[in-house]
């Protein structure tokens, strides 16, 4: 039992490191549920949708107040306010397969976008000119 013990103590380390490894990889082994961002949940989106659709479908999404484009002549916190147009705001949606962004004006769909995720690796590559 002492030389059990002996040689525990002596590679406890590499049996922690396999521990994790093995963990690790039965975690990818799991399935995942299917999320919500992807580009048929996209498609269902249409113009005139309410805000509560949308998000019914996308779950909550968030304003990007930093990152708005313009709309009209004056921009306030990421709201574009033009003369005689209603308050156009843009909600953004992130997921593994990409990013959906809509344009809400007076809490309906006025425009909508997809932008499918570029995987690391082809970022890469075409960063590189490969």
């Amino acid at each position: 039992m002492k030389r059990i013990l002996a040689s525990f103590d002596r590679y406890k380390y590499w049996y922690l490191v396999a521990i994790v490894l093995i963990v690790g990889g039965i975690q990818f082994l799991i399935p995942t549920p299917p999320g919500k961002i992807t580009e048929s949940n996209f498609d269902k989106i249409e113009k005139g949708m309410t805000q509560t659709e949308v998000e019914e479908i996308l779950g909550p999404g968030a304003d990007r107040t930093a990152h708005s484009e313009r709309v009209g002549p004056v921009m306030i916190n990421g709201i574009g306010h033009a003369r005689g147009h209603a308050p156009q705001v843009w909600k953004y949606w992130d997921g593994d397969e990409g990013t959906i962004a809509v344009r809400f004006a007076d809490g309906k769909v006025l425009d909508k976008n997809w932008r499918p995720a570029i995987s690391l690796w082809k970022r890469l590559k075409e960063e590189l000119g490969w």
